[in-house]
């Protein structure tokens, strides 16, 4: 049977855009009390003072701007960074919980350790050996906590390939100066890697060249972000819109 091509209802596309477009200028319209603070508080962090104070300076008086607000913030910054993320340790961990849930498959791969290893170590068949809830439930809670230990490795190996730290201060600058950070994520990425592979033929290890998809996430200016105003909190909103910038118009604004 032929694949059939599927066919766009040009109506119904239009329909979906007539809507989001109207809930779009929505959150636009609802946004704008938050912008107006927002502008507020950049100005004065850079030390510019606000129209409507502007123009009741007169002519030829000094203009200069007393940049407490930019010192305030950068202490700020700087001491929050020191206490979320500490140079001599890390902020997070894994650890098993009390009782561990494991797949039944590991489950299974646990107990035929275990009696692999009792067995050997009192010298009877592995048929003939006993194994207490004591036992079993220990020996699942040191594989769930060698599971935890590689999965803590592998986020701060994760961390570190993004440079979490760096992106992390973009947010808590932006939560500092507006009131609000958002991070996006967790996507993930296409990458290449390499495996170890033996050669059936030659016997000896070759490298092999394999996709690999690596998370990541994204700092978003405050800016570009349209949320849900009319939400209580964030799990409520009924959904968000993001501005999307190309590199060139980005350059053209700034």
């Amino acid at each position: 049977m032929a694949d059939t091509v599927p066919t766009l209802n040009e109506e119904g596309m239009k329909k979906l855009g007539t809507r989001m477009r109207s809930l779009f200028e929505q959150h636009e319209t609802d946004r704008r009390a938050a912008e107006d603070r927002w502008l507020q508080n950049l100005r004065q962090f850079r030390g510019i003072y606000d129209p409507e104070v502007s123009r009741m300076i007169p002519v030829g008086f000094s203009r200069a701007y007393p940049k407490l607000t930019r010192w305030k913030v950068i202490g700020t910054v700087a001491r929050l960074m020191q206490m979320l993320f500490p140079q001599t340790e890390k902020n997070f961990g894994v650890g098993p919980s009390p009782m561990p849930d494991l797949s039944t498959e590991q489950l299974q791969q646990v107990l035929n350790e275990l009696v692999a290893a009792k067995s050997q170590a009192q010298g009877v068949d592995p048929r003939d050996v006993e194994l207490t809830d004591e036992e079993i439930e220990k020996a699942v809670f040191a594989r769930a906590k060698q599971r935890a230990e590689k999965m803590e490795k592998k986020i701060d190996d994760d961390l570190k390939e993004m440079e979490f730290i760096t992106l992390a201060r973009k947010v808590v600058f932006s939560a500092v100066l507006y009131n609000v950070g958002v991070l996006e994520g967790p996507f993930h990425r296409k990458v290449k890697a390499r495996k170890w592979q033996k050669d059936p033929n030659r016997g000896g290890y070759v490298a092999v060249e394999v996709d690999k998809y690596k998370p990541f996430l994204e700092f978003l200016p405050v800016w570009n972000w349209y949320p849900d105003m009319t939400a209580k909190t964030l799990d409520k909103q009924d959904m968000t819109f993001k501005r999307l910038f190309s590199p060139d118009n980005f350059r053209r604004l700034t």
